[in-house]
């Protein structure tokens, strides 16, 4: 019965598949009774390793595919939007069991993935014979519009290494552990993405447009690199840190989605923490619901498409809440007495800095659909300020406890 179930969800989405669904959904009904005679335990272990092993044959079938010499049996993939719910599901898992776990989790995946890259971007290096190119390092010949173009896909790759911030009321010495780790966040993960970028570009020789033009620019490089099969372990590489990446965002937004619903400003649910496991937990399934739902929505466009608009739209929610930090901060020292000209010079730089990468995102105008992302996300952060002040004036001591909590 298992594997007729599993058959009936997992084959080719065309137009026998509802009738395979339902012809799934009668069978689990025809044996209910059977069903409920088995002593079934709960464990969260099951559904991770049921979840982990489902996402390891997916990705394992999709490489042995691209060898495309394979059985027909073996050459039945799921739905692409199978396996994001998917790996929805199994982000939503860690994140709702136990917020210790989920940290440590996130943090052992990404030290995997960012040795594994490291140690094949050296091996690329060291296959080149030199490590100086002189191209990259003439800056001049760059120009101002190759600047412009790529900052906000340059931000949106930076972006996160704050979401430590979110976690100050579950961590321990907030005010000197959370401090420390937004910088090292901020310098390591800048460090690595200048090395990578670097190294990748002295991988084809100084023709980034490659890389630019290519869904799969690792395939590129290494492959110039005569090290073309190495490419699927910086890809699998790749997929735990997107996993690791999504889990420590699940949590970020939650416990912001945690606090509003405390306050009234979702719904009440949204504030409630599980007692068990001591997690927002109606939070965290609401933000993975979400993260599903435009998951479905851009199923029908390319993989390199999508991430192209929802990172270019993310990342002005980003520019916004940096650019009003920077203009805050010093003011909220300068409220307790302790601002410096040192403080109100970074500030500046801050404002000025996400200023010119919104301007460079506006001119020169970018191709469609990128040129009406600003003006979306401009409506959508105006819809949001409308829903926050109703709400806000209807409640005005709920608002000012959500901003103290929130600071």
């Amino acid at each position: 019965m298992a594997c007729f179930v599993s058959t009936a969800f997992s084959s080719d989405f065309e137009y026998l598949y509802p009738l395979r669904v339902i012809a799934g959904g009668v069978m689990l009904v025809a044996y209910r009774a059977e069903l409920r005679a088995i002593d079934w335990r709960w464990s969260w272990r099951a559904p991770v390793t049921g979840i982990a092993v489902f996402l390891i044959w997916i990705v394992a079938a999709k490489l042995l595919l691209s060898g495309h010499a394979m059985p027909d049996k073996l050459a039945m993939m799921p739905p692409g939007w199978l396996f994001d719910l998917a790996f929805v599901g199994l982000v939503w898992l860690f994140a709702h069991r136990d917020i210790r776990l989920s940290s440590r989790v996130s943090l052992i995946l990404e030290m995997l993935s960012l040795i594994i890259i490291g140690v094949i971007t050296a091996m690329i290096v060291a296959h080149r014979g030199y490590i100086v190119d002189r191209v990259q390092l003439d800056l001049p010949q760059i120009g101002f519009a190759g600047v412009t173009s790529a900052l906000a896909f340059a931000v949106f790759s930076f972006v996160g290494f704050e979401s430590a911030a979110t976690l100050a009321k579950e961590s321990r010495n907030p005010t000197q552990t959370i401090p420390r780790v937004l910088m090292l966040s901020a310098g390591i993960a800048g460090t690595f993405f200048v090395v990578i970028a670097y190294a990748m570009v002295l991988g084809v020789n100084d023709e980034a447009g490659i890389i630019a033009r290519s869904a799969s620019p690792f395939v590129e490089v290494s492959g110039r690199a005569g090290m073309a099969a190495i490419a699927e372990i910086v890809y699998g590489a790749a997929l735990i840190s997107a996993f690791a990446c999504a889990l420590a965002s699940l949590n970020a937004v939650s416990r912001l989605m945690f606090s509003m619903g405390r306050y009234g400003f979702l719904h009440r649910a949204i504030g409630v923490i599980n007692q068990r496991h001591g997690t927002p937990h109606f939070a965290i399934a609401a933000a993975a619901l979400s993260v599903a739902v435009i998951c479905l929505g851009l199923a029908r466009f390319r993989p390199i498409d999508a991430f192209g608009y929802t990172g270019t739209f993310a990342t002005f929610g980003f520019l916004v809440v940096y650019l009003l930090i920077s203009v805050v901060a010093p003011l909220d020292l300068s409220r307790a007495g302790i601002m410096r000209m040192r403080h109100l010079v970074v500030g500046a730089v801050g404002v000025l800095l996400m200023l010119f990468v919104f301007f460079g995102s506006l001119y020169p105008v970018p191709d469609y659909p990128y040129n009406l992302l600003p003006y979306l996300f401009a409506g959508y952060l105006a819809a949001g300020a409308v829903w926050f002040y109703i709400a806000a004036a209807r409640a005005p001591l709920n608002a000012d406890a959500l901003l103290r909590d929130l600071e």
